[in-house]
């Protein structure tokens, strides 16, 4: 059995220590690591990262409902053993999930005149819909949730280009001492088994911005066979980072004390419950039991009258002479009442750690609080900001990705995605509005009322489309074919797209303005005024 395997076989009352992932350092460079010396790097860092190994298992586990409250055990083992598991490490993490990338993530060009950018966004966007790139981002930040990271290769197989999920138990990345951003290596490995089905070593893939290499190792770390080194011609290492947070922790890792907590709570709530159910009869004075001795001396009872007493509900009591027979219960009591609210407190400090809106505690009516004061006071005001932290370092991965993509691209002439720019793409999440519908629809109003902003500004802040570009697309070929089937002209053609991008107070000046100097008024404009609305000639 492998030391890895070992580890999580492991009772789960030896719990880690849950305080985020750790980030690991060098020295090297990536032209410092050769054929001849990335056995020997690797091994070390290997060595410190299998130690984090089972804390990642104890992670994945508790998620799924494998929590320490499975190992409670009662002194009296004949009594009942209650061991429940409130999972609301899965709820709360789902929740986020759900709230943050429930939907398609959307892909928009800053710039609408940029018709390359377009088709290479278009190319993007195609290809994503072919590897199903929504799932597969849910996957990934189901690990972020869970681990504190996710990892992802990016690469080429038969010259198509692959985005795979790592496993973040079986990945390691190694940073520059000089620049904590800076990726210097990433190992990923896995086991090898033999025709038995037994682990007997590891496989392992090492990526640099120069090179990768292969290798395998027995299962006592030895180098089986020989070093494989393949360039990077990229120039970049394949494989992208999605952290969490600054301390790579999951979502509900700082709340396991509290969890932990609460599942004491219940469980030991059902024991006394159970215990109070099966109180014990005391019988004063009196014998229920009839005694008997085999000829071996082993002695047995007859309890045929506690069972008719039990069966006739009934029970007759003969006690010593002078002494008074009597029957009662053994009772232990429970504060129901006060047992519940350390139970809802408990879930309102979970849930105030983990910056989740409390499902739990949440008050649904009653009082005057404003739609405002009552997301602020259930969680929804920090849910939100939790969310936009994630938002920021999801999106600074996906565009390291799509470099990545670019890259791969650079000599593909069926493609545009060779020409494709991250600083030109807006990225944005079609999230849950954490916030209740009526402020959503009083925002939307208000940009538009004020005049401030220009259509396609309103229509990419609300959730009324799945792809406001493509709303918007939708609505130019719609004034276009208005225009090409005669049903407006030219200068109504214009004015409809330039109203549907520039501000209604700003158009409406414009084209104010102009009527004026068209009809030769001005309006109580000055010279230099009209002539800086006018259109200079060439």
């Amino acid at each position: 059995m492998s030391e890895e395997e070992k580890n999580t076989t492991e009772k789960l009352s030896v719990q880690p220590s849950c305080f985020g992932r750790t980030r690991y350092f060098t020295s090297y460079k990536a032209t410092d690591i050769t054929k001849e010396n990335v056995v020997e790097i690797v091994r070390s860092y290997f060595t410190k990262f299998s130690l984090e190994i089972f804390t990642l298992r104890f992670l994945d586990d508790y998620f799924r409902g494998k929590q320490p409250i499975l190992e409670k055990k009662r002194d009296d083992e004949n009594s009942e053993n209650y061991q429940v598991v409130i999972n609301l490490a899965r709820t709360a993490t789902n929740n986020i999930k759900h709230a943050f990338i429930g939907e398609e993530t959307q892909y928009l060009p800053i710039s609408t005149d940029n018709e390359l950018q377009k088709k290479a966004l278009k190319d993007l966007l195609n290809m994503y819909r072919v590897i199903e790139e929504p799932a597969h981002n849910s996957r990934i930040e189901s690990d972020r949730g869970k681990f504190g990271y996710a990892y992802e290769y990016v690469g080429k197989k038969n010259d198509v280009i692959q985005i795979k999920r790592l496993k973040p138990y079986h990945t390691c990345a190694v940073y520059s001492e000089d620049d904590e951003d800076e990726m210097v290596f990433v190992f990923n490995f896995y086991h090898k088994y033999n025709t038995n089905g037994e682990a007997n070593g590891y496989h392992f893939n090492i990526y640099t911005n120069k090179s990768a290499f292969i290798y395998d190792t027995s299962e006592i770390g030895a180098i089986d066979g020989v070093v494989t080194e393949v360039p990077n011609d990229i120039g970049m290492i394949p494989v992208v980072v999605y952290e969490n947070n600054d301390e790579l922790m999951g979502d509900f890792e700082p709340a396991i004390p509290v969890l932990n907590g609460i599942n004491a709570v219940y469980s030991k709530r059902l024991d006394n419950i159970s215990d109070i159910v099966e109180a014990l009869l005391v019988f004063l004075n009196t014998t229920i039991y009839d005694e008997t001795t085999d000829e071996n001396g082993k002695t047995s009872y007859d309890d045929t009258r506690l069972k008719t007493m039990r069966k006739n509900r009934a029970v007759e009591i003969h006690g010593e002479p002078g002494l008074p027979a009597d029957i009662k219960h053994i009772v232990n009591t429970l504060d129901q009442s006060n047992t519940q609210i350390v139970c809802d407190n408990l879930a309102r400090l979970a849930y105030t750690i983990m910056n989740v809106p409390d499902g739990v505690n949440a008050k649904t009516s009653g009082g005057g609080d404003t739609g405002e004061a009552a997301n602020t006071r259930e969680g929804y005001k920090s849910f939100e900001q939790l969310l936009n932290d994630k938002e920021r370092l999801f999106k600074k991965a996906l565009k390291r990705r799509i470099e990545l993509i670019k890259r791969l691209s650079l000599f593909d002439n069926n493609t545009q995605l060779r020409f494709i720019k991250t600083n030109e793409i807006d990225i944005r999440f079609i999230r849950e509005k954490t916030l209740n519908s009526q402020s959503e629809a009083q925002m939307i109003a208000t940009l538009s009322g004020t005049g401030l902003f220009s259509p396609d500004t309103v229509i990419t802040q609300s959730n009324l489309c799945e792809s406001p570009q493509e709303e918007i697309d939708k609505v130019m070929a719609n004034y276009k074919k208005l225009k090409d089937d005669g049903v407006i002209t030219e200068e109504q053609y214009q004015r409809a797209v330039l109203a549907y991008y520039i501000p209604s107070d700003k158009i409406n000046y414009i084209l104010t303005a102009n009527a004026n100097i068209n009809k030769g008024e001005t309006n109580g404009t000055d010279k230099k005024e009209r002539e800086s609305i006018q259109p200079k000639e060439d």
